[in-house]
């Protein structure tokens, strides 16, 4: 294993302990007791009770910058385990070498040691002294053992060190950026709470399991829920849009903080689109249209989002909003996220991992221009439908569709992965093309 690999394993590890902890407020037992980036995982928690209590978005915030800080940091501890492992190979070999070798190899490994370690870590004059000639062994044993405990000694001090110099320009930096982080990802979010067809596609392919272990085969027939009372014994059914002070949620109260936002909050509240938790009524939610089909409790997503020029403004900021809302689902239920972004090249990335939250960051930050390369898109969409991870996935493209109908091929290899279950879904941005309509199990448009 590469150190890349090993390095992204840790930060999934450290991912999923830091919900872990938020959510139990203790490590899980995969974080050891004397694990140091854990430990400054639950400090910096616990210094911050606000910003994982008052919204869930700046618990992504946080966990975002925190991860970023410590795969950053576990490449330089990556430095320092290789030198480490060097050293305790030097030992090894030293410990396993017959009397004559070790006589051989002796001037060399005192130098080695005086120039590393102190006499109080590795007294290596002191032992120099204690050979004659009937007791070696044991000599020999007790130095290889202080060597080695000196060596693994000054691996975990150098390793403090590093944690403790970039610490606190992380924090700075965390408290420079992290608002105006929150402020862009909540201005992003908000599209999809603030659209019906984008809040359906969240439901769908959310796809939450029915009572008797089924869902719909396709469709739901939704109807109204209701107005919220102001009973305060009735539980929160979901968020709702309005201007009841008493409903509205702590993030939207965020907007009071800075005049910047301020006038938001108030335009808001005029047009009766502030976000508020609705109570819950008695009529029902939906009622299911179609035959239930068996599926998969929790599936895999794929979603594919055209990142060409004719995507630009309204539609780039949809996908952006959609794509967040659907990664959060993953992340939550531990289920893969495959992002697929194509427009004259395709890129592909697995967001439902903790190694990659930066990635989404990014990828929120870019524009999007460049031409279409919907072939390529079906070709590598297919082939992650194809491998084990990802049999019984949930595909979304998110585009104009404005462009050439896929081959017979591609055509006939969707239809195999739609009769072993997978839905291939679309959302229709600015445009009426029907080039996918054929192979759509269904299309919204916005």
């Amino acid at each position: 294993m590469s150190d890349t690999e090993r390095i992204n394993n840790r930060i999934d590890t450290y991912s999923e302990a830091f919900d872990f902890y938020i959510e139990r407020r203790e490590m899980p037992p995969e974080i050891a007791a004397d694990d140091q980036l854990g430990a400054y995982m639950r400090q910096v928690i616990d210094e911050n009770p606000h910003l994982v209590s008052v919204d869930p978005l700046w618990a992504e915030v946080l966990k975002e910058n925190l991860m970023d800080f410590f795969q950053a940091l576990l490449q330089h501890f990556a430095i320092v385990e290789q030198q480490l492992a060097a050293e305790l190979a030097m030992i090894n070999r030293f410990r396993s070498a017959s009397i004559e070798q070790k006589r051989r190899q002796w001037s060399g490994v005192v130098g080695h040691i005086k120039q590393r370690y102190t006499k109080y870590e590795v007294n290596i004059d002191g032992y120099s002294q204690r050979f004659d000639g009937e007791n070696n062994d044991a000599v020999f044993a007790a130095l290889t053992s202080d060597w080695e405990s000196a060596c693994r000694n000054h691996a975990e001090e150098t390793r403090r060190e590093m944690l403790a110099r970039s610490k606190q320009n992380w924090a700075q930096r965390f408290r420079e950026i992290g608002d105006q982080d929150y402020i862009e990802r909540r201005k992003i979010e908000d599209i999809v709470y603030k659209s019906p067809v984008l809040s359906e596609i969240v439901d769908i392919i959310g796809r939450a399991r029915d009572a008797d272990g089924t869902v719909d085969n396709l469709m739901y027939s939704y109807l109204p829920k209701g107005l919220s009372s102001n009973d305060a014994g009735e539980g929160i059914s979901k968020i709702s849009f309005g201007n009841d002070i008493e409903r509205v949620t702590p993030s939207e109260t965020l907007l009071l903080s800075t005049p910047d936002t301020e006038q938001l909050f108030y335009q808001c509240y005029a047009l009766r689109q502030l976000q508020q938790f609705s109570a819950p009524s008695a009529a029902p939610l939906k009622t299911q249209i179609n035959n239930p089909l068996p599926r998969p409790k929790k599936g895999p997503i794929i979603v594919a989002v055209d990142t060409s020029g004719s995507m630009y403004g309204r539609p780039e900021q949809m996908a952006k909003s959609l794509l967040i809302q659907l990664v959060r689902i993953a992340r939550a239920e531990h289920r893969s996220c495959y992002l697929i972004t194509f427009s004259v090249r395709i890129r592909s990335i697995d967001l439902g991992r903790g190694a990659n939250m930066r990635a989404l960051t990014s990828f929120l930050q870019q524009r999007f221009t460049g031409g279409n390369g919907e072939e390529k898109l079906l070709i590598e969409a297919l082939r992650l439908l194809e491998s084990d991870d990802y049999g019984m996935a949930d595909v979304l493209i998110i585009s104009d569709f404005i462009f050439n109908p896929p081959d017979r091929a591609n055509t006939e290899r969707v239809r195999k992965a739609q009769s072993k279950g997978t839905r291939f879904y679309g959302l229709q941005i600015n445009s009426n093309s029907k080039a996918f309509d054929a192979l759509l199990d269904r299309k919204w448009k916005a």
